[in-house]
């Protein structure tokens, strides 16, 4: 008798021990049209070799997919009215809140892709690249990220 009281004793405990538990899961969710970067102020973009060694900020801010999201930041440039066939990416980095550069590295790099010594008009994007898990091949996985662009400021530069 005691040891069906036993048994009984130790079914009940293990049901509970079992059937007790909640899942502790985290599930996220995407918005439906989740909100890009965008580029909220762009500096002064003459750019004269006597401020080479001037600090320009760019102020953005981050992707909104929905959920606190990790994301890799392209600041990126090309040709007025190209729709970025061919961009140039001038920084990249993690945090979208301000890209610095100084106005001497922002001259090399567009000397590379523009003629200096004339006015040009060119397009400025912020894009967001989500990779939300690996190896799968599904949508948002590094094989297939997830992009996300800001709209395009358009503005006059001035290089030497």
């Amino acid at each position: 008798m005691i040891k069906n009281l036993f048994k009984y004793i130790t079914i009940i405990g293990l049901a509970i021990i079992l059937f007790s538990c909640e899942k502790d899961e985290l599930k996220v969710y995407m918005l439906d049209n989740p909100i890009p970067p965008s580029i909220v102020s762009m500096p002064d973009l003459i750019l004269q070799q006597s401020k080479a060694a001037d600090t320009l900020v760019f102020v953005c801010t981050p992707v909104d997919p929905g959920f606190q999201a990790s994301a890799k930041y392209f600041l990126e440039v090309a040709a007025a009215g190209t729709d970025f066939a061919k961009p140039l990416t001038l920084l990249t980095n993690v945090h979208v809140e301000a890209f610095k550069i100084t106005v001497g590295d922002l001259n090399k790099a567009m000397v590379r892709k523009f003629k200096a010594g004339q006015g040009i008009s060119v397009d400025f994007r912020v894009r967001a690249t989500l990779v939300v898990d690996a190896g799968t091949g599904a949508l948002g996985t590094s094989t297939n990220p997830l992009n996300f662009s800001s709209d395009t400021k358009t503005v006059a530069v001035t290089i030497y």
